[in-house]
């Protein structure tokens, strides 16, 4: 056996998809399956910390015991593929749907983990400005051959977010230990944003104005756009979700 093979064995007797006796672990009082565990228990207990500090409103919601049972299953089978466990945890809310009886008691929380990740992955991007988008100010000067390339552009720090659920309210219900006055069936949708000290926060929108903001983010061009969502771009001035513009060249 090569070291490849044995390498692959080891990684798949941690995620309990293989056997110990196959990793050529030394016994003594101790057997190979007893010692593999001992790594089994480390290898998931310090991914686990690292979902729950993404996912911390979720760990809130269901609890440390149920999220730990939730982020094995996640663990196991979903195991990391680099070193750079910052990035670990997409599509963690994918796992619940086997929980049946989580997802009847919280239909929500795949909503609530969507926006954790989302917000987690806006917080390691770089919020510095890019230098190649137009202020808003300069559109009076942009030629009418021009006009039909236009590209807006939201500020890189923000992200659309849609749910049938009130995931803001609850959030906030979370943060001030207060859930009388949230109407959880009631849906929201908005931005996520994230400051310049990493913490995320959520603005609402109408649904036209993230419909908007969605096309946008699609780098979609004004006239590719529909007429009737543009409607809305005043309202994504006024919440200054747009950084300004760029002139679409054909590469």
């Amino acid at each position: 056996m090569n070291l490849a093979q044995l390498q692959n064995h080891f990684c798949d007797a941690l995620r309990y998809q293989g056997d110990a006796d196959r990793c050529n672990i030394v016994e003594d009082h101790f057997s190979s399956e007893s010692r593999i565990q001992i790594y089994r228990n480390n290898f998931i207990f310090s991914l686990c910390d690292v979902l729950k500090a993404t996912y911390r409103h979720t760990v809130s919601l269901v609890g440390h015991e149920c999220f730990e049972q939730l982020a094995k299953r996640y663990i196991i089978t979903t195991p990391p593929i680099s070193g750079d466990v910052n990035r670990y945890g997409d599509e963690f809310w994918l796992i619940f749907s086997q929980f049946n009886e989580v997802v009847k008691a919280a239909p929500y929380l795949e909503d609530v983990a969507r926006l954790e990740w989302q917000a987690e992955q806006l917080a390691l991007h770089s919020i510095a400005s890019d230098s190649d988008i137009i202020p808003l100010s300069r559109l009076h000067a942009i030629t009418e051959n021009q006009q039909q390339d236009i590209q807006l552009c939201p500020h890189n720090n923000l992200h659309s977010y849609c749910s049938s659920f009130a995931i803001f309210d609850l959030l906030q219900a979370i943060e001030n230990d207060d859930f009388s006055q949230v109407d959880i069936y009631r849906p929201q949708q908005g931005v996520i944003a994230v400051s310049t000290t990493g913490r995320y926060y959520t603005h609402p929108l109408s649904l036209a104005a993230v419909k908007l903001l969605i096309k946008i983010e699609m780098r979609e061009t004004l006239t590719q756009i529909e007429p009737q969502l543009l409607d809305a771009l005043l309202e994504l001035t006024q919440a200054n979700i747009l950084a300004g513009f760029k002139i679409k060249t054909l590469t």
